[in-house]
């Protein structure tokens, strides 16, 4: 087992109702993350062992020395330990479950199931390539932000300046006006990647950019048809729809969500790099609110909650469709090599985080540590992936430190300005490895807003 940390007992610190009603609703969720105990949460430093969970892993692990035990070659033995998921006892368990819950997934699904390799996106910032996955998660936003910026002086504005987190916070909202609009599982949309991530494009919407006044609502998104090549300028029948949201929409939005937004903290991340440069980056997600199979230790994906229900949005739900998430972990390549594996937790601020940590560096030159630590800031003046997709129009959060300097600067730019607690983990998480491009040496960063550390070996 291993002690429970910081942002999980904070997770459990359940009121006695909810634990009730917990165990109730959930009673082997219950039953591994308050050890059957409802009485009680898990506090900080109680050890937590997941038993189930170490077996299911030990029996995947022995579905494969089976194999390679009977002369079996390694990728031989991968397949089975996959078989044995999908298509084996664990598929059967998880079938089950959502047989007697109602749930929707079925033997086929999970034996359809199969991963594959695809080509990440990039985007070039001064000598770095920034690169990302496709866009059925959002991680596109990252490099299209930069493209934005790199006509920019920021460093004449000064690191987190009232220009500065003004210029950056409405390329941030560009780019994300371009997410709501275009941005989807390209296997069911045609989203126009080529052109969203063409620097011409990302010229053009710098001239948006509205120097010391804010955007009040959600921008427009932008036309990248006519830099998107062979397209001859045509959009598809999604362009413009779904960041053309009328005010009064927008009240009305606003009203029935409520005036907060809260963030998920299920998500983790890491990274690796091996001692021959070989490297992962990784965002994996899910909670002890989400169901668990019984027995197995396994936590069902709650992603879904990322499509939306209206038929004309490109993240619509639709049978066999990826939802557009949240985790995007990143790469960067510094004069064509390897230079830093990074990302964080955060849903919609994963984004705006790793924008601002790799501003932190490749602007302002700070060091790995100090660069992820530096305070940060965050819009809300979109729809938030996560359903209901509550949206604050106008609005941007500031981490107090931050705000103490800059808060009354933004207001007077017409910003609703909220100051949130310094080292909150709703600012994200951000890990990183940048490896010296004249040394090989490697330098590890961990954000101290959430239990992150970073080691070598």
């Amino acid at each position: 087992g291993f002690p429970v940390g910081s942002i999980l007992a904070k997770n459990l610190n359940l009121s006695l109702i909810e634990r009730v009603g917990f165990s109730v609703l959930m009673p082997y969720n219950a039953k591994v993350y308050l050890r059957s105990e409802w009485w009680r949460p898990l506090h900080y430093g109680d050890r937590l062992v997941l038993e189930d969970l170490a077996a299911t892993w030990q029996a995947m692990a022995d579905t494969e020395q089976e194999v390679l035990a009977q002369g079996g070659t390694r990728e031989e033995g991968l397949q089975a330990v996959r078989d044995y998921f999908y298509e084996g006892p664990i598929a059967e368990q998880i079938v089950a479950h959502h047989q007697k819950k109602g749930g929707l997934i079925t033997r086929e699904d999970l034996a359809s199931y199969a991963g594959y390799w695809e080509e990440p996106l990039s985007g070039q910032y001064q000598d770095y390539t920034v690169f990302a996955n496709d866009t059925w998660c959002q991680g596109a936003v990252v490099p299209l932000t930069l493209q934005i910026l790199d006509g920019i002086d920021l460093k004449a504005l000064g690191h987190n300046s009232p220009a500065y987190v003004h210029t950056v916070t409405q390329a941030l909202e560009l780019a994300l006006a371009d997410r709501e609009t275009y941005m989807a599982d390209p296997k069911f949309v045609e989203v126009p990647i080529d052109g969203l991530l063409n620097p011409s494009y990302a010229a053009k919407r710098r001239e948006t950019i509205t120097p010391g006044q804010a955007f009040g609502r959600m921008p427009e998104a932008g036309n990248p048809y006519p830099y998107e090549p062979g397209r001859g300028g045509k959009p598809n029948g999604t362009a413009g729809m779904a960041a053309n949201l009328p005010e009064s929409g927008q009240k009305e939005l606003l009203a029935a969500t409520g005036d907060h937004l809260t963030l998920g903290k299920d998500t983790t991340y890491l990274t690796v790099v091996d001692q021959l440069g070989n490297a992962v980056s990784l965002t994996p997600s899910d909670f002890p609110e989400s169901p668990m199979i019984p027995g197995t230790g396994l936590t069902l994906g709650t992603r879904m909650t990322q499509f939306r229900l209206d038929p004309d949005h490109p993240a619509a739900l639709v049978p066999g469709k990826r939802p557009r998430i949240t985790p995007n972990p990143g790469m960067v390549f510094k004069n064509g090599k390897f230079y830093m594996s990074y990302g964080t937790p955060g849903g919609d601020m994963q984004t705006q985080a790793m924008v601002q940590v790799l501003l932190n560096l490749f602007v302002f030159e700070m060091d790995p540590q100090e660069a992820v630590a530096a305070p940060r800031f965050k819009t809300v003046n979109f729809p938030d992936s996560f359903a209901p997709h509550n949206y604050r129009p106008g609005t941007i959060e500031l981490e107090q430190t931050l705000y103490e300097r800059v808060g009354e600067d933004l207001k007077a730019m017409g910003y609703t300005v909220v100051a949130e607690d310094d080292w909150e983990n709703s600012f994200g998480g951000v890990c990183l490895i940048i490896k010296d491009p004249e040394t090989g040496r490697l330098l590890g960063a961990a954000d101290p807003r959430e239990g992150s550390w970073a080691e070598g070996r």
